[in-house]
Parts: C-alpha cells; sequence; structure tokens
C-alpha cells in the first residue's frame, strides 16, 4: 500500500514538472520574442519591456528525480504483487 502510495505521489510530481516543462518550451519557442529561463520564470522580451511569464511547477532535477523513483517503485510494486499472486496458488 505504501509502495502504491508513493508511486502515485511521484506520478503527480512527474507530471507537474512535465507541464512546467511543456511551459517552458512553450516561452522559448514563441517565434516571435527573444525569451529567457530565470529563476523568476519564462522572461520575455518585447519592445514594451519584458514579460514574466512565471514557471510554478519543480525543477528539472527534482522532475527527473522523480521519474527515477517512479521506475523503480512500479518495479517493486510488480515485484510485490508477482510475488503475493505466486504465494496464493494452490500446491500440486
Amino acid at each position: 500500500m505504501v509502495v502504491a502510495a508513493l508511486s502515485a505521489a511521484s506520478l503527480a510530481v512527474l507530471g507537474w514538472g512535465a507541464r512546467t516543462a511543456g511551459r517552458a518550451y512553450d516561452c522559448l519557442g514563441n517565434g516571435d520574442y527573444p525569451a529567457d529561463v530565470t529563476d523568476r520564470g519564462c522572461e520575455i522580451h518585447t519592445a514594451a519591456g519584458t514579460r514574466v511569464v512565471p514557471l510554478d511547477g519543480p525543477g528539472f532535477e527534482v522532475t527527473v528525480t522523480a521519474a527515477a523513483v517512479l521506475a523503480v517503485l512500479l518495479v517493486v510494486l510488480v515485484v510485490l504483487v508477482a510475488r503475493r499472486l505466486l504465494s496464493r496458488r494452490p500446491a500440486a
């Protein structure tokens, strides 16, 4: 049960990080104005000034760590379920 809960939490952080990375990618690749990703968010430099688009999700390192933790936890979950199913088989 704990492994499943941790897997769900890792999946949530991974999804949040992927959404933030997508927003950063869209901001940088806007094609109209030059942009930079800083600690404040994505800064778009226009003729009228700099517009800051906040990037409120976890950083790249946290997202990659969540993906690695999720992969390990899913393997552990599969092994636990397989062992439980195999131990419930009646002896032949």
